[in-house]
């Protein structure tokens, strides 16, 4: 007589579990692609990557200028307000920026080729190299 009573348990268990599965199929049905695409790519992931090359060209450590058109606390691509000066020093650290022209090296982070044009005019610095994106790497020009 017990013999038969962890059958009717096991398939009371693989039933419950059956329904919890089904219960679930109609959303992974509906937006089969959704649910593996990959999450959209945060503010700072993205600025991360468009430091990458100038990370290279920079030293190991020290302070460095930084200079940006367009106020520094705007909103990204995800829609938040956030300070790119901070983004940024958190992409280049340790390196330490500072939004000033003053250090020897500067880098300029540009949201287009004219703005930078004419900040880099306006400031008198001089171009070391540029990378993609409106970065560019700078420093003071001689008086």
């Amino acid at each position: 007589m017990n013999a038969g009573y962890p059958v009717r348990m096991k398939v009371g268990l693989v039933l419950v579990f059956l329904l919890v599965l089904l219960s679930g199929l109609p959303q992974i049905l509906s937006k089969p692609v959704e649910w593996m695409r990959a999450p959209p790519e945060d503010s700072i992931v993205a600025r991360n990557k468009r430091f990458a090359e100038l990370r290279k060209a920079l030293p190991d450590r020290g302070v460095i200028g930084y200079i940006a058109d367009g106020p520094l606390d705007r909103p990204m691509g995800d829609g938040k307000v956030e300070s790119v000066l901070a983004i940024a020093q958190y992409c280049l650290a340790p390196l330490i920026l500072v939004n000033s022209t003053e250090p020897d090296i500067i880098v300029g982070d540009f949201s287009t080729l004219e703005a930078g044009a004419q900040m880099i005019s306006a400031q008198r610095l001089v171009v070391i190299r540029r990378f993609e994106n409106g970065i560019c790497l700078l420093r003071k020009g001689r008086t």
